[in-house]
């Protein structure tokens, strides 16, 4: 019986790659069948290339990482278990510099099929790593990487660089199987700590590798590198002790030096073509989004500082314990009203308190009690149960503790951060009425924007509703609302009637009189 051919997925966690992240994308789904990116706070035009190639249809998902910490081995843990989830036989974690390459003589189509034959049941490491660098890295930019012209050590280094299949993840779940930082190493608790498994090589597969792409890309990456370690791990330690060093040479003024300059070199020889192989990584093809790239080493690290600022206040912030109420409203659509109330939980604020406001009574209403006590949720939950209309929402201003309010309708989902980015703004600006976002959602009324914050005058929101015949996207939930602003409105209790909200009204009510502190990126999933 023949063995069914792996799904291949590709993990990465990339930052500021503009100048990569194309040919990376590309060359690389010719040997999986779907990539999972995560875009850590990417500043140079990397976020806009993955959004175009996503718009192409490409097998790409990608997620966004705003934190400042450099937490790569976590977040491609949970990448890996997704691609696993969603149906992949082997999982391979690579860097964005980082390209699957056939032994030479080879095409992508054999490294693939070479892929596709592995058992699922062991942990891998790849055969070799070429380390690469460009002949004229200062020209030719415009083209994929794989198809310019570069040269390699004669030899590949053995990096233990690994990658999983689905078996042998399945089978260390319960001792928590995880990649490490780098993903050298994939490991499993035990009764002494971390352990280690150790990886099969695989015969026949490398990686290419494109540290050094040009001077700027350099300084820029160890820069960034270094800053978000130590956001992770403070200045001591001997993590990525190759971008601490990298650092240093910045601090000094001194230009970055290609790792490979002196060392003796021999052309890479580029993957072979095979008959019916996708054109995607071919010599001549060009990059389409090569002008997104607006790389710089300063606006690279003052952005990087000013993430590392905002983080600092956040922090603050979390001290401080400011309780969120999140009232998430049943209406008879049990569906919708789990998925918000999913979205709760994920969204990360440790303070929150989950208020669940049973606007419709049916069968489902009836199971809420232990729907919510199976929820694995450290947050507070509350249940209201007032018997009518007005009972529930006495209910509510009893029962709620929160010194801010956020309001969910069924499918309204946050986004990771939200309530800590809006209780920050409101808690250190008191004119400010309440916080919101400016969600993007067709024939919504818009909201124009010269900065990334600002403040807006709710009578001309008010306004530009009546003349627009629109609303704000995102409804209630797109704003985080002060306590006293819900005393004053009676908690929303007029706006809902059963199982609807006038939502129109309810703006209408809300807006008169307040100062809105406006964030222009979107705050709901």
């Amino acid at each position: 019986m023949t063995q069914e051919a792996n799904r291949i997925a590709v993990v990465s966690m990339v930052r500021d790659e503009a100048d990569v992240i194309e040919s990376f994308v590309r060359h690389n789904l010719m040997i999986a069948d779907a990539m999972y990116v995560i875009d850590h706070a990417s500043n140079d035009g990397t976020s806009d290339i993955l959004a175009a190639l996503v718009d192409e249809g490409l097998p790409l998902a990608v997620t966004r990482y705003d934190g400042v910490a450099q937490l790569q081995a976590e977040l491609l843990t949970a990448a890996m278990a997704q691609a696993f989830a969603d149906g992949a036989g082997l999982v391979l974690p690579l860097d964005a510099d980082e390209f699957v390459w056939p032994e030479a003589g080879g095409t992508l189509a054999t490294a693939r099929a070479t892929l596709q034959a592995l058992s699922t049941q062991a942990v891998y490491a790849w055969r070799g790593q070429w380390d690469c660098t460009l002949v004229t890295p200062e020209a030719g930019a415009d083209r994929l990487l794989s198809a310019r012209p570069a040269r390699r050590v004669a030899h590949p280094a053995s990096i233990g660089k690994v990658f999983v299949g689905r078996a042998a993840y399945e089978v260390t779940r319960a001792q928590h199987g995880r990649l490490l930082q780098g993903n050298h190493q994939f490991v499993i608790d035990g009764t002494d700590g971390p352990s280690r498994i150790v990886p099969t090589e695989a015969d026949h597969l490398f990686l290419a590798h494109f540290p050094w792409r040009s001077e700027e890309q350099a300084a820029s990456k160890e820069a960034i590198g270094w800053i978000s370690n130590v956001a992770k791990y403070s200045r001591q330690t001997t993590r990525a002790f190759h971008w601490r060093e990298g650092f240093e040479r910045v601090l000094a003024g001194e230009t970055p030096r290609n790792p490979l300059a002196g060392v003796e070199t021999i052309p890479l020889a580029p993957p072979g073509q095979a008959a019916g192989d996708a054109p995607i990584s071919a010599p001549g093809t060009m990059q389409r989004y090569h002008a997104f790239a607006h790389r710089s080493l300063l606006r690279s690290v003052l952005l990087a500082a000013e993430d590392l600022a905002e983080s600092y206040r956040e922090s603050e912030v979390l001290r401080l314990g400011r309780v969120v109420s999140v009232i998430v409203a049943y209406l008879g659509d049990a569906a919708a009203f789990e998925q918000s109330l999913a979205s709760v939980s994920a969204e990360g604020y440790p303070h929150a308190e989950l208020v669940v406001l049973p606007l419709v009574r049916d069968a489902f209403a009836a199971k809420l009690p232990e729907s919510l006590a199976a929820q694995e949720t450290s947050l507070r939950l509350v249940l209201l149960e007032g018997n009518d209309h007005d009972a529930l929402f006495a209910d509510l201003a009893a029962s709620a503790q929160g010194d801010y309010v956020q309001w969910l309708l069924p499918g309204q989902q946050l986004r990771p951060g939200k309530l800590v980015r809006m209780v920050a703004s409101l808690e250190s600006q008191e004119s400010l009425t309440f916080a919101m976002s400016r969600e993007v959602q067709e024939d919504a009324l818009p909201i124009e924007m010269e900065d990334s914050f600002q403040e807006a005058e709710g009578d001309l929101v008010a306004a530009a509703m009546r003349a627009e015949r629109r609303q704000p996207a995102g409804g209630i939930a797109a704003p985080l609302f002060r306590r006293a602003t819900m005393e004053q409105q009676a908690w929303l209790a007029p706006f809902f009637d059963g199982a609807s909200c006038d939502v129109w009204q309810a703006w209408l009510a809300l807006l008169p009189g307040a100062v809105i502190g406006m964030m222009r990126e979107a705050q709901l999933l």
